[in-house]
Order: C-alpha cells, then structure tokens, then sequence
C-alpha cells in the first residue's frame, strides 16, 4: 500500500442522470465526465476526497494537483468525455493519476507549462499516450 493506506474507493450509490459517471475496481476507481463544457474543479476537487479519504492530508493534496492540471490539459486539447483515472499499481508501488480525452480536430501542439511543469516536480515520472481515438496523460505518484 501506498504510505501505509487504503486504496481508493467506489462512490456510494447508484448513478444520476446528468452526473458523472463513476467505475471502480479493486485498485482502480474512474470519474467520467461526458459534458463538453469544462470539467468544473469544485466537482474533481469533490471526488477525489472522497475517494481518497483516510489518506494523509499533504498526500492528497499533492494527487489533487496532479490530477486538477491533467484534467485541465485534456480539456485545453482534447474533446469529451473526459476520464480522471487514480489506479494503484502495488508492483511498483505508486498511485496512477491518468487523464484522457478524445483527440480534438484541432488540437494545439503540446508544451511544457506551468501546469505540466508541477506535475514533473511532483511525480516519479510522467508521459502522453497518443493514439487515433485517444490521448492519455499519466503521472505516477510515490508516497513514503
């Protein structure tokens, strides 16, 4: 586990008609946001405390700004929906933020901002997965 805590876990109860859509597995839990419109981060913000309750607070923290600037970046060049992933890979001991998002028709090139820039400070490494139908952006997080 990863700095001695649980997983994180599935939201309680059955799904809303025009809310996000929430999966869970074992060590994998995803928030699908299908509305075109920018992903409003009091709602990530939300999610991923509840998902991450019973983490320590600066551990938290640090996966909320990961994640926030990944859902932002898949925003600013992707098209809906768009999926935050947190998958915890107990073989290398690390907790995954993934963002992904269809290719939008005019996508701006990739740069290394500020946002980006956070993210390589804050984790162990970090890539963009490009493919026809999707682009994924993953950080992985290591927690002593």
């Amino acid at each position: 586990m990863l700095g001695g805590v649980h997983p994180p876990r599935a939201a309680p109860g059955p799904h809303r008609p025009g809310e996000p859509v929430v999966t869970a597995g074992n060590d994998l839990v995803v928030l699908v946001m299908s509305d075109p419109t920018p992903p409003d981060p009091a709602e990530v913000d939300r999610w991923l405390r509840e998902r991450l309750d019973g983490w320590p607070d600066h551990e938290a923290a640090v996966v909320g700004v990961v994640a926030g600037e990944l859902v932002r970046n898949a925003w600013r060049h992707g098209a809906a929906p768009y999926l935050l992933e947190l998958r915890l890979d107990r073989e290398q001991d690390v907790l995954v933020v993934s963002a992904l998002d269809r290719p939008a028709r005019r996508s701006r090139p990739w740069r290394l901002r500020a946002g980006l820039l956070l993210v390589d400070a804050l984790a162990v490494r970090w890539g963009v997965e490009s493919r026809a139908d999707r682009t994924r952006v993953w950080a992985e997080l290591r927690f002593d």
